[in-house]
């Protein structure tokens, strides 16, 4: 974070808030009021840093390493040796829901920043390749998940706020699915996206599913 913020000049927390309730303050009410009072929020700055890590473990089988990466905020993934020694440590995003790395085909690594909006391709050293630029949308409507599905091609596929996305091997995009969904799965054989979504609208429970080919075509078929 240090490194980040004396590289780029932008604090490692950019964008995150604080505030202070009382401790028999009402949530419901309370956190909506200071949400809407710029006037009770603290916007953190060069030097602030979170009062906690959330670190999660994940095993790359390609690289025979571990990484840790904060779940909460900022996005951080640590390579671990298996003998226990710290290989090196990055600085991705100041959102949170960020996920572990996978290994692509070419051998590089990319890891999705979740609310950050952004995914990043890393050499096997740690170095930034390449990022995307956040799409638009408001909230989670600029969210990616957390969990990069990789192809044998070296193109992946990620969800994001509105659909399904792809990307080439080079980081530029590929194709992109614009329909919301839950869940979704993708089979490379016959290059087929299937989604699914379910609803609960006055107690009635609904579960759509989808399956889309020719997704690099001007007019994806369902």
């Amino acid at each position: 974070m240090c490194r980040w913020e004396r590289e780029t000049g932008i604090p490692a927390l950019h964008g995150v808030v604080t505030a202070k309730l009382a401790p028999n303050a009402d949530l419901a009410s309370e956190i909506g009021a200071v949400m809407t009072d710029p006037s009770r929020q603290t916007i953190l700055g060069l030097g602030d840093r979170p009062l906690e890590l959330l670190w999660s473990l994940s095993f790359v089988e390609a690289t025979q390493t571990l990484f840790l990466s904060n779940f909460s905020f900022p996005h951080l993934i640590m390579c671990v040796g298996v003998e226990g020694d710290a290989k090196w440590c990055i600085y991705l995003s100041p959102g949170c829901c960020g996920g572990g790395p996978v290994s692509l085909a070419t051998g590089v690594l990319v890891a999705s920043s979740g609310c950050g909006g952004i995914l990043t391709w890393i050499d096997p050293a740690g170095r930034v390749i390449h990022r995307t630029k956040p799409h638009e949308g408001e909230g989670l409507a600029s969210a990616y998940g957390s969990r990069v599905r990789a192809l044998s091609d070296g193109s992946c596929v990620v969800d994001e706020g509105p659909g399904v996305l792809s990307f080439a091997a080079d980081g530029s995009p590929r194709w992109a699915w614009s329909e919301e969904c839950s869940r979704f799965d993708y089979d490379e054989a016959f290059g087929l996206l299937v989604t699914a979504i379910w609803t609960n609208v006055d107690n009635k429970k609904t579960v759509s599913i989808a399956c889309v080919k020719n997704l690099g075509a001007l007019s994806a078929r369902t």
